[in-house]
């Protein structure tokens, strides 16, 4: 019987875990959608601003500014991202947590899965 009760004890903490998880979704969702959507206004903008010639140098990984003369074509968006690195990473974080999240849940429930066929075994 002590079974039993230890083992719907940790059912119910499993279930608990997953309600606490499942309450952070939506931020970490709204999170994601706002890094997504402030990289994608940022990379725009820095593309015209490229083509328009109003980005004349970036800076090296030093932190000295390198001119910019003659950009080809093809290579201002990669030049754009290039710039707007901070807010790629920023929106890769976010996504990635959005991910690690929706994995920590799926791990529980795997783990809830067990324990409740572990129960259907002792009653």
């Amino acid at each position: 019987m002590d079974d039993v009760l230890t083992n719907a004890t940790k059912i119910h903490q499993k279930i608990d875990e997953i309600g606490v998880l499942a309450d952070n979704i939506e931020d970490a969702a709204d999170n994601k959608a706002l890094k997504l959507s402030n990289y994608e206004r940022v990379l725009a903008l820095t593309i015209v601003k490229l083509r328009n010639g109003l980005i004349t140098s970036i800076k090296d990984v030093d932190d000295k500014p390198i001119e910019i003369k003659s950009l080809p074509a093809n290579l201002v968006e990669k030049v754009a991202r290039g710039i707007v690195y901070v807010e790629l990473l920023e929106k890769e974080a976010s996504d990635s947590g959005y991910k690690g999240l929706l994995a920590q849940i799926d791990a529980l429930k795997a783990q809830l899965n067990g324990l409740q066929s572990v129960n259907r075994r002792m009653e």
